[in-house]
């Protein structure tokens, strides 16, 4: 894929700070940022430093720019998907931040970093340099010589296959010469300068441009802003640059402990201690650190007494104390608190015993106080002083014990320096004292003349030459990286725990450049020439360099050189702070070393953590999620700072490591010197020969040694040779896109390292012998068992090794071990060159046949796909590497994949050039055509069905099972979508999915042949037979990848089909919907199929459908589950009342008005007794218990003639099966329009009706006791309230009936609800004005009930209508406070809440009536005309306080003593309220009542708007904020939807349905009352 076509996606979310979160793009790229569930209903601010395109800017002096969203969506409201893009086109370090109250962009919500990296561009033509294909060699640039042989010294790096240079400091040294102790920042190391003329930093800038440009090599160097050398001669005018005892008295006692150290170590050199135990010629031993110890803490330190330092002088603050309380002449009698006391107050100035007491206020009230038994007040005074005499001393104490506690970490730190350096057999073992090894290290210059003692020289640190008393730098083990050790209160210095450079001062910056503006401007001067000269920078002593000053330095550096390369070394030991110095310094890449891995293992490690993604990796999504990454590695086998490995390990063991790094997929580098095999440290302090020169070709260089006298080297000499050739290799592979690695140990010395190129197949299979262990056998053999490599083996790319051999006669040079375990020898005194060792051959062949080859035995075609290769012999140190092309089928199948994918909309890991793909020609159908013909009931089966649904069907069929893992939750794609999205996210290709597509192709065989089994999507079941052909051929590493390609696109397609055929019927809601609105459609998906065996009643063959013209249509419509997995199938999949409150949002809001229509008229065919059916059971088993769903249904029948806008569907013929209520099921029923089916309901209502169910009994319900079974229903026509139901049974969807025996509920309803049920008085309300209405527009003939003979009531709807309106409030509302008793009916005996609406009228036992539940939410929604808006606002806000939950509201208040929130339908014991799940409507919080209760809480918010503007705004970011948490769980559940209820605080209830129907039906409703609210408002 093109990088100008890459888009991240980043997400935000609340109180997030991703500082330490590492996220790099390559320029070109489009960063996403898009709001997560936590900040939804949030006015996100949202602001960066990022420069607005075109514009100037000060990278330092970043100015926030606020960016301004893209909702996402053209619905109103619906920002779910809101979104800013910024297209990445300007390298470097950027930030943003977000705020949701707008103000100081200080006080965010949420704060970051992205990382643009820069474009490195080499030759006249400005080729890329990809930064994984860097390979960098470090040179010290004193070893360069004079300027003028700078070109042949640094010719070798460019004849070794490197394409970068990393020259340290090029600018005046020190005293110690070392390469990063810098004299002069601004001036050129005067070393280089000829004999003839005097070259500038302009001389160097054109040699570093001609080599880019004719070489086409980078160059890079250090910068060292933390230090700078001892002896800068700059500091004598400047010496506020450093830290000195003037500017940082804090280091005073630091530095007389320095001091004192220094004379002790004297004295201790001149023998002075020898009678001690202190020898001053001879080797220590662990004795005489012992007596150094004792005398150090019994004698030297004691004497120095640098406790006074941080102590008072007892007798002036007794003194001023008597002398003050003599003045009062009386006590306190100030009431003290408990938690006052005195505290030492440190002496900025630190003289001794200067120290003062925070408070003398404070120490009269505290010790001037009325003491009894005192004879006089001068008694009084004696006794308040000797007390204030004894607390001062304590604190005295108290310093002194804190001060003691902190040298004797010094004393330890001394200890083990002095361990080190004289007596540890891994040490230097000096015996000796020198200027350059002194007992101890020296902390602070001290530039004069000694004095006799530290006690003469003490005074001088409070006088003008403190200025030049300078604090050494050095670095702390296991410091905190962003604090600043020599700034207080860092006790580094006293402590001793620096180890230190004696060479060099730390500079003293202070926070911004005002604080030092002289030291700021000569190192942004050295810094910008070297940005100018280099086209990279090593920032030196990074962790340690103050971080204030490396963001200044680099982003001014940045303005010079826009595409800096930033590399650096970090020891902070922790990735998140690694992360943050990467983010805030723009590092591009981090320095690693090989040489850190202790084992072989961890080398392989190494190369697996800082190199590449895993062979077989997903393909990336279209819009990549940007993760917090590893940061880049710059991967070097040595570093300048280790000896070489010839030293520390085997000179066997050069080769094999450098062919490991060469094998990652980053940027790699060596130090100069070890391809030449020199066989010790090359120290950038002590070496001072001179690296060699490249041999031209005109000097004759021995080739057998490869070494010329005349100070030069060629391709022959050391391992350059193969240096050239895996710099070569690397090259190849970085640019030609090998970008996956697998790196397998084959035995405890072998690696076997594997490059592919996951769009080729190719593969380079790298093998390395390494020998970390100096005893091992340079004649030993590595036998390795045989390979299997996938492919063919086309070439072997290279095979080496070294051998050591005997030294020539009289050779002066340096000779390498005979065996891995011979020490090198000494090297000679007075060499100008340094020189690599002259008896160490290298052994190498490249681009052989594999006959010919030394180290493969064998390789023989073991299948289709496969190869077996077996090894000769591998040699300690040997090195392989073999090309490996896929056979040809599997090669052609890979290619065929791809661009078939690319037809399909993937891209895969890179986009196919628009002529390739124009060139092909596809072997398989066109999949659009197809999916284009598929109905939403076939999408439903493609994607859907769960196992119990599929095998209602047939018995054979069911999910697929993945061993070790488990059934997939669906059938149809949805289920491997689940599994693969699960493994794909964190790219796991151990999972079980995986693991089984690799083992074999059953799971694409069972989608082929499940698709086959339905008629409709045979041809998709082609399709997929097709595609799978081909992969099949591929290699089985590859499948997991394309499978999860082909399934996922497959998916994508079907997604943005069945939103395009959903959109038109809605204009376009769903299609111009976010992602959230779009996935619950489609997730509706699933609740609306064709079971067969819970086929819906027939309909009449008059109707006519869009989008269905097969009859009969039973056999292609759908019936809506009520929820997945337990009512899915059979008897209890359709069921009236769950039906009816899920189609509105399932089929109306998403446009099927065809499949809603059918429901409805089959639903209507059941009437019977005025009520729709609770069970359909095909409607011969109807069963007719519950008096809701008639309600449910006719709300249903009013919402589609609103949305579609047309009244047609109420002419339309019922075929009834039950013609009159007395009648069985009948075979040939009759038919009757809709609109007097829907009459004969309510007037079955208005009239009454009592009947008993049919077959009343055990056969049909064996809880329920025998009243139950005995149904009533009615109007009151006192109130115009619906009523029915008995304390026997339970015809509300709170519908629990009691089964346990053992705690007597057996046959009890957990919830009767009998009376006047809340949410019926709403729904009939709803019904009721709306058939008004309709009657008025001569849509609906019947202007109210009718008469059944002549003594019969009448009521127009509006009459009803009225009637509910006047006696709603009346009768359900419970007011916060008492009011007089004819207002309103309650009985204060039975309230429990206030503020609430009851949950029934009239109910048999009347406390139920008074229980705070969430049922009059419904009514709320649908009739909100029955409420008064003070107290629907109160009520609103009492179920927001304690009802609502994360997704579901609490089905009863927690104080309610029938309150139970954890549903367990399997509870067994004799716990009344619980066993057997009676407790179902009783506390679990309901997903599906949530959505009513945001639709009324929009409701009443828009009519409140009214009276106060802003209001309804206020509420849909309420109702935003609200959904997260589901928006939340739709994405984690692997049933790809929402769930019937949760149990206590939305925590998860295992009997609960995973995907219920009304859940996912009631929040797209809430969508569109969104929409239809906001569009109202505006």
């Amino acid at each position: 894929m093109d990088v100008d076509n890459l888009t991240y996606t980043l997400t935000l979310e609340y109180g997030q700070n991703a500082q330490s979160k590492l996220c790099q793009v390559r320029k070109g790229s489009t960063i996403r940022f898009v709001t997560g569930a936590s900040l939804f209903g949030m006015d996100v601010y949202f602001s960066t430093t990022y420069p607005e395109s075109g514009v100037n800017f000060n990278r330092y002096e970043a100015v926030w720019r606020e960016l301004e969203w893209n909702q996402g969506s053209s619905n109103y409201g619906d920002d779910f998907g809101r979104y800013i893009d910024i297209k990445c086109d300007i390298a470097g370090p950027h930030m943003y931040t977000f705020c949701y109250d707008k103000g100081d962009i200080s006080f965010h919500d949420g704060i970051g970093y992205f990382l643009v990296l820069p474009t490195l561009t080499v030759g006249k033509s400005k080729k890329e340099i990809p930064l994984h294909a860097i390979q960098c060699q470090t040179v010290l640039a004193k070893l360069l010589g004079p300027f003028n042989e700078w070109e042949q010294r640094l010719r070798v790096s460019k004849e070794s296959g490197y394409n970068m240079v990393h020259i340290t400091p090029i600018q005046e040294l020190g005293d110690s010469n070392s390469s990063y102790s810098i004299a002069d920042q601004l001036v050129l190391n005067p070393i280089i300068q000829g004999e003839r003329r005097e070259f500038t930093f302009a001389d160097v800038r054109r040699l570093f441009k001609k080599m880019n440009e004719d070489w086409e090599m980078l160059l890079i160097s250090d910068v060292v802003w933390n230090h700078t050398a001892s002896n800068s001669p700059w500091l004598k005018s400047e010496p506020d640059s450093a830290y000195n005892m003037k500017n940082s008295p804090h280091l005073r006692p630091a530095w007389l402990l320095d001091r004192v150290l220094a004379h002790f170590g004297r004295l201790v050199a001149n023998g002075k201690y020898e009678a001690s135990g202190l020898p001053s010629k001879s080797r220590w031993e662990n004795e005489n650190l012992e007596n150094l110890r004792h005398l150090l803490l019994s004698d030297i330190l004691p004497q120095a007494r640098l406790h006074e330092f941080f102590q008072v002088n007892i007798d002036e603050a007794v003194q001023q104390f008597a002398d003050e309380i003599a003045k009062l002449n009386k006590p306190s009698d100030v009431v003290l608190k408990t938690e006052q006391c005195l505290r030492i107050l440190q002496d900025p100035d630190y003289g001794r015993l200067t120290c003062t007491l925070d408070s003398h206020a404070l120490a009269l009230l505290l010790f001037n106080r009325a003491i009894d038994g005192c004879s006089d007040e001068k008694e009084r005074q004696q006794i308040c002083v000797e007390n204030f005499r004894r607390a001062v001393k304590e604190l005295n104490d108290n310093a002194a014990r804190d001060c003691w506690n902190h040298l004797r970490v010094a004393v330890n730190a001394l200890i083990g320096h002095v361990s080190y350096q004289r007596v540890q057999e891994d040490g230097p073992k000096y015996t000796d004292f020198t200027e350059h090894h002194p007992l101890f290290p020296q902390y602070f210059l001290y530039p004069q003349k000694w004095e006799e003692s530290w006690e003469d020289e003490e005074q001088f640190m409070y006088r003008r030459e403190g200025l030049y008393f300078m604090a050494l730098n050095g670095w702390v083990m296991n410091d905190v990286p962003l604090s600043n050790f020599a700034e207080p209160p860092s006790m580094v210095y006293f402590r001793r725990e620096l180890i230190c450079w004696g060479d060099s001062v730390k500079l003293r910056y202070g926070m911004t450049e005002a604080d030092n503006p002289l030291l700021w401007r000569r190192m942004l001067d050295y810094t910008n020439r070297v940005a100018d000269i280099f086209h990279g920078i090593r920032i030196d002593n990074c962790h340690s360099t103050p971080i204030q000053v490396a963001e200044y330095m680099l982003n001014e550096a940045r303005s010079v050189r826009p595409e800096l390369y930033v590399c650096a070394e970090l020891f902070t030991h922790r990735e998140d702070v690694d992360n943050l110095f990467v983010n805030r310094l723009g590092i591009v890449s981090l320095i690693r070393e090989a040489m850190s891995a202790p084992t072989p293992e961890e080398l392989g490690r190494l190369v697996h953590r800082y190199g590449g993604e895993p062979i077989g990796s997903f393909m990336p999504y279209p819009y990549r999620p940007l993760t917090s990454s590893v940061a880049q590695a710059l991967f070097f086998d040595l570093t300048h700072d280790n000896c070489s490995p010839i030293m520390s390990k085997s000179v066997y063991d050069v080769l094999p490591t450098a062919a490991i790094v060469s094998s990652a997929c980053c940027a790699i580098g060596s130090n100069r010197g070890l391809d030449e095999l020199i066989p010790y440290h090359i120290h950038v302090v002590s070496e001072k020969r001179l690296y060699r020169s490249w041999a031209s070709e005109n000097e004759c260089t021995p080739k057998e040694e490869g070494v010329g006298d005349d100070g030069t080297v060629s391709i022959e000499s050391g391992i350059l040779q193969a240096r050239l050739a895996l710099n070569k290799l690397h090259l190849y592979l970085s640019t030609n896109g090998f970008t996956q690695l697998y790196v397998d140990r084959k035995t405890e010395e072998v690696h076997m390292i594997k490059r592919q190129n996951p769009i080729t197949g190719e593969s380079v299979v790298i093998v390395a012998r390494s020998c970390f262990n100096p005893a091992g056998s340079a004649s030993g053999r590595g036998l390795l068992a045989p390979c299997n490599l996938i492919g063919d083996l086309k070439t072997v790319l290279l095979e080496a090794n070294v051998e050591v051999g005997e030294l020539p006669p009289n050779s002066a040079q340096p000779i390498g071990p005979k065996s891995s375990a011979e020490p090198c020898p000494p090297l000679p005194d007075g060499e100008q060159f340094l020189t690599g060792l002259s008896n160490v051959h290298l052994k190498m062949r490249e681009n052989l046949k594999v006959f010919n080859s030394t180290m493969i035995e064998r390789v023989e075609s073991i299948s289709c796909q496969n190869s077996e290769v077996e090894f000769a012999e591998l040699p300690a140190g040997a090195v392989l590497a073999m090309m490996v092309t896929l056979k040809p089928e599997a090669r052609e199948a890979v290619h065929s994949l791809r661009h078939e994918l690319a037809l399909i909309g993937c891209n895969g890991y890179q986009s196919i050039a628009t002529e390739d793909m124009n060139n092909f020609k596809s072997s398989v159908k066109p999949l659009s055509k197809i999916l284009k013909k598929l109905s939403l009931v076939d999408f439903s089966y493609v994607l859907y069905r769960c196992d119990e649904e599929e095998r209602s069907d047939d018995p054979n069929q069911g999910t697929y099972d993945v061993p070790n893992y488990g059934k997939l939750t669906f059938c149809g794609l949805q289920g491997c979508i689940n599994a693969l999205k699960e493994a794909k996210a964190s790219n796991n290709l151990g999972h079980p999915i995986c693991n089984n597509i690799r083992e074999g192709d059953w799971l694409a065989d069972y989608i082929v042949a499940r698709l086959k089994l339905n008629p409709n999507t045979v041809q998709l079941s082609e399709w997929f037979w097709e595609i799978f052909a081909i992969y099949k051929k591929i290699p089985f590493d590859l499948k997991p990848a394309y499978f999860e390609a082909i399934i996922s696109s497959v998916y994508n397609m079907i997604c943005k089909t069945i939103v395009r055929k959903m959109s038109p019927y809605v204009v376009t809601f769903i299609g111009r919907g976010s992602d959230f609105l779009k996935n619950l459609a489609i997730s509706s998906l699933m609740f609306c199929n064709n079971c067969k065996d819970a086929l819906l009643p027939e309909v009449s063959h008059v109707v006519k459908f869009s989008d269905y013209n097969s009859y009969p249509y039973q056999k292609i419509m759908p019936s809506i589950a009520a929820g997945l997995p337990h009512f899915s199938h059979g008897l209890f999949r359709n069921w009236g009342r769950d039906t009816f409150i899920a189609l509105p949002g399932l089929l109306l809001v998403t446009g099927r008005y065809d499949e809603a229509k059918y429901i409805i008229l089959s639903y209507g065919g059941c009437l019977r007794h005025g009520l729709i059916p609770n069970l359909v059971g095909g409607g011969e088993c109807a069963r007719y218990n519950c008096r809701d769903a008639v309600w449910w249904w006719l709300l249903a029948i009013r919402c589609y003639c609103e949305l579609k806008k047309d009244f047609s569907i109420l002419t339309q013929p019922v075929r009834r099966l039950f013609p009159t209520t007395g009648t069985t099921f009948s075979t040939v029923p009759i038919e009757q329009p809709l609109r007097e089916t829907m009459q004969e309901a309510l007037e079955a209502h208005f009239y009454g009706t009592n009947f008993r169910e049919v077959n009343a009994g055990a056969q049909i319900d064996e809880h329920m006791r025998d009243d139950g079974f005995n149904v009533e229903i009615g109007v009151d026509k006192s109130t115009g309230f619906v009523y029915g139901g008995n304390a026997w049974n339970c015809g509300t969807w709170m519908d629990k009936m009691g089964s346990s025996d053992l705690a007597g509920n057996r046959g009890m309803p957990a919830t009767p609800r009998d009376g006047s049920a809340v949410e019926l008085i709403g729904l009939s309300y709803a019904v009721i004005s709306w058939l008004s209405y309709a009657h008025q527009s001569k849509v609906y003939p019947f202007n109210g009930v009718r008469k059944r003979k002549s003594s019969d009531e009448t009521w127009t709807w509006e009459t009803w209508k009225i009637m509910l309106i006047e006696n709603f409030e009346r009768h359900f509302w419970i007011p916060m406070q008492d009011c007089p008793e004819d207002s309103l009916e309650l009985d204060l005996d039975l309230v429990n809440v206030r503020g609430i609406y009851k949950d029934s009228y009239k109910a048999s036992n009347r406390w139920p009536d008074y229980q705070f539940r969430p049922n009059f939410l419904i009514t709320m929604t649908v009739a909100p005309d029955l409420f008064k808006l003070g107290n629907a606002l109160c009520a609103l806000k009492q179920v927001e306080e304690l009802l609502l939950g994360p997704l579901g509201v609490k089905t009863l208040t927690t104080r309610d003593m029938a309150y139970n929130g954890d549903y367990d339908n399997s509870h067994s014991s004799a716990d009344y309220r619980r066993a057997n799940g009676f407790n179902y409507h009783n506390g679990p919080e309901w997903v599906w009542i949530f959505g009513y209760f945001l639709r009324a809480k929009m409701t009443f918010a828009y009519f409140e708007n009214k009276q106060t503007s802003g209001v309804l705004s206020q509420a849909i970011s309420s109702v935003k904020k609200l959904l997260a948490p589901h928006w939340e769980h739709f994405q984690k559940s692997p049933w790809f939807s929402l769930p019937e209820l949760t149990n206590t605080d939305g925590s998860f209830c295992r009997d609960s349905c995973e995907a219920q129907a009304w859940s996912v039906g009631s929040l797209l409703q809430v969508f569109f009352d969104m929409n239809e609210y906001g569009e109202s408002k505006d």
